[in-house]
């Protein structure tokens, strides 16, 4: 994962920046509160059915696209451009160019939603394998390097997912991109029959496109 360079912003300064930030968020109806340096939580009904992207999704990248298209988070935006203008004269900021380091010259926001009651009692479920080889690569846009870890993952992971499934195992597999995902489920067939079977009826770049 790309690493937002903030790693050295201390937590006195953004103590100081939350406290001259949250008058603006509360006339809105949003409270914030600490969490870790330069990351706050932020609670307000704005956020209950907002859809984010997450900062390494968009860091470096044009915000446009990702930016909230709702009627609701139009007072979100405008909070964005509001701390943008403070963040910009704020002594904190000012201390920090004096000594050599980057300012905290912008705000986003991710991870918003309300979780549903019935999903907090489900267990995770059994045997679940979350791999993330291909996300840096391709959030860097480093295409040498995203080959290369796919013929890795065909190595690796696919082959033990290939073996398991030849011992009948069930199994099910997700490709997840930045605004979609495609699920396989193991039918009588076979997973890698299937999967094989879909990137045969149209090339694998127009499948991965989909994501």
């Amino acid at each position: 994962m790309r690493q937002i360079p903030m790693q050295d912003l201390t937590r006195d300064e953004s103590d100081t920046l939350l406290a001259a930030m949250a008058p603006f968020f509360e006339q809105d109806g949003i409270r914030l509160y600490p969490l870790e340096p330069g990351r706050w939580l932020a609670r307000g009904k704005v956020f209950a059915n907002l859809r984010t992207a997450s900062p390494d999704r968009v860091h470096g990248r044009n915000l446009e696209p990702w930016m909230p298209g709702t009627a609701e988070a139009g007072g979100l935006i405008r909070l964005v451009s509001e701390m943008q203008m403070l963040l910009y004269t704020h002594p904190v900021n000012d201390a920090r160019e004096a000594r050599g380091s980057l300012p905290a010259n912008a705000l986003w926001f991710s991870g918003a939603g309300m979780m549903p009651k019935e999903s907090a009692k489900q267990p995770s479920p059994q045997g679940l394998q979350v791999i993330d080889a291909l996300k840096e690569a391709a959030l860097n846009e480093d295409w040498t390097a995203w080959a290369g870890a796919w013929q890795t993952l065909d190595a690796t992971a696919m082959a033990d997912l290939l073996a398991a499934q030849t011992g009948g195992e069930p199994l099910q597999l997700t490709l997840c991109g930045e605004r979609h995902a495609q699920t396989w489920v193991a039918q009588p067939l076979g997973l890698m029959q299937k999967i094989k079977a879909k990137f045969a009826s149209q090339p694998l770049s127009s499948l991965l496109s989909s994501l």
